[in-house]
């Protein structure tokens, strides 16, 4: 497992630097996956028994969404910069609905239950073993 490991930090280490940069000059990198939204709202009920995970959230457009809808979410992503992007578009009372930790995900200490888990823009880039090794840690 830890060649998987590394191979994920690797990945991650390389995309941190270049996600920053590109955060840093268009904070409108990525755009809304309403389709994403549109499931989780429809079939699953805004409560604090129903959280929500983004994994490689980006600017966390659909966190962002899902907090103002009412949801408990957690969101987390290489991006330190997409991260305080996320935490700024959030009014101060949405803020409380949410968990955002910037890092690779190998490392992240995320133990909660979860009603769904996103990750629109990290699985697909992973091997199939690393993508189950991913899962299978939450």
């Amino acid at each position: 497992m830890k060649f998987i490991s590394k191979d994920i930090s690797k990945f991650q280490d390389y995309n941190r630097k270049g996600y920053n940069k590109v955060y840093k000059q268009n904070n409108q990198y990525f755009q809304l996956n309403s389709h994403v939204l549109q499931i989780i709202c429809e079939g699953i009920p805004a409560t604090k028994d129903n959280l929500i995970i983004d994994i490689g959230c980006g600017q966390g457009y659909l966190i962002e969404h899902l907090c103002k809808l009412g949801y408990y979410c957690h969101a987390a992503d290489v991006s330190g910069v997409g991260i305080s992007q996320l935490k700024k578009s959030l009014d101060k009372s949405d803020k409380h609905n949410l968990l955002a930790k910037a890092g690779n995900v190998d490392n992240l200490k995320l133990t909660s239950q979860y009603s769904a888990i996103v990750s629109t823009r990290l699985i697909n880039y992973l091997t199939e073993i690393q993508s189950l090794t991913l899962i299978k840690k939450f």
